[in-house]
């Protein structure tokens, strides 16, 4: 018997803050980790993936490519819905399709195992889900939070996916589904309205689903945070602009230098580059090529964003001190801090900026340089695609 997999990826991720399909996971994106273990299988014939539907293009053109996933998936625009979503997707299917299972996209861990027996066990009974027992006591409360009974944990299970239906049941409870007008949670609930059994299999305490950012931290903990020193120096000189964090200081000095000079931002480039592992600012930005001279600092921050971000890491935070006798740079400090949080993608409070003087002591109190300090963290974060930003830890 052939059978169809539906990945269910439709969802906004209101819980989560974001679409929590597209989230990387030790660099795979979840909705992949999702979809992976039913590609290859001899009896799956055909995958369906059913996403927003704002993201259906950005999924075909950039999410899967990289990942040949086999079959080829069909991508699917949802609905408002997931019983909406999953309505949409069985019109996709193929005529030669005898078994239909639906799994959901954020449940990134299920085994081969686990696929096979859903498989085997639905073409035998009809409607088969996997699940494990509870572990909790259960307690049924009033609007008012008063207990009013305790179920038998005994007999309670706690459903999982995929859920495995022969297909042409579950067309039909989804036709008696739109005609009266049911709305439920899950496909299994579908066919038990429609009158058909249900049979339960053992689930795998592995085959969590990912609702949460605490689900996220607890199953698939985050790669190791690393941490970069970043410092620069450059001499103040007659004539020059004075350019800190993208901001133009006050002054009669600036930084002499083959770009703007901005010693607060190269700082911060060498930070994050060193964090990475990756050569300094030097490498990437030569001071001997001419198309740099003059280059304005923020703008290649948001290079050296892109290039972390193509390694599959994220800021996490960044401390910047720069040590100046003058001007003040307090009046500045805010917007310093708003232009590098904006060009790196992170939330404003994410950026420390500090200043301090050298007391008149050596070059720097003599007025004759500027330095700075930055340290940061980065993670190999929960990243997200589609066309809604990133997910903020």
């Amino acid at each position: 018997m052939k059978a169809a997999v539906i990945i269910a990826a439709a969802g906004k991720g209101q819980r989560m803050g974001c679409k929590k399909q597209y989230l990387s996971i030790k660099g795979t994106p979840m909705l992949i980790r999702a979809t992976q273990p039913f590609t290859g299988l001899p009896f799956i014939s055909q995958i369906i993936i059913c996403v927003p539907r704002e993201d259906k293009g950005w999924v075909e053109r950039e999410l899967l490519p990289p990942f040949s996933l086999h079959p080829a998936p069909v991508i699917v625009a949802g609905g408002e819905t997931r019983q909406e979503t999953i309505a949409l997707a069985l019109q996709e299917l193929d005529s030669e399709i005898d078994i239909v299972l639906i799994h959901d996209g954020a449940r990134p861990d299920i085994s081969e195992q686990l696929v096979r027996k859903v498989y085997s066990e639905t073409g035998e009974k009809g409607a088969v889900i996997p699940g494990v027992p509870a572990r909790d006591t259960v307690k049924v409360i009033s609007r008012e939070k008063r207990v009013e009974k305790t179920l038998d944990r005994e007999r309670l299970r706690l459903i999982q996916t995929p859920q495995g239906f022969q297909k042409k049941l579950l067309i039909e409870a989804y036709k008696k589904a739109k005609e009266f007008g049911w709305e439920v949670t899950d496909d299994a609930a579908i066919m038990e309205k429609a009158g058909h059994s249900v049979f339960i299999i053992p689930g795998e305490e592995r085959n969590i689903k990912v609702t949460t950012r605490d689900d996220l931290d607890l199953f698939f903990p985050r790669e190791e945070a690393r941490t970069g020193l970043g410092v620069d120096i450059h001499p103040l000189v007659l004539g020059r602009k004075l350019i800190l964090g993208g901001v133009l200081l006050p002054g009669e000095k600036g930084c002499g230098a083959h770009s703007d000079g901005d010693v607060l931002v190269h700082a911060l480039m060498d930070a994050l580059l060193g964090a990475a592992g990756l050569p300094d600012i030097g490498h990437f930005f030569p001071d001997t090529e001419e198309k740099y001279r003059g280059a304005d600092s923020i703008k290649l921050l948001g290079e050296v964003a892109v290039i972390l971000k193509e390694q599959g890491w994220r800021l996490n935070n960044a401390d910047c001190t720069v040590i100046l006798e003058k001007p003040k740079i307090a009046p500045y400090i805010q917007n310093m801090k708003e232009n590098i949080a904006k060009t790196l993608g992170v939330p404003t409070p994410r950026i420390g900026v500090k200043a301090t003087t050298a007391e008149k002591l050596g070059f720097i109190g003599r007025g004759e340089g500027v330095l700075a300090q930055v340290v940061v963290t980065i993670n190999r974060d929960a990243k997200e695609g589609g066309n809604s930003g990133e997910c903020e830890s």
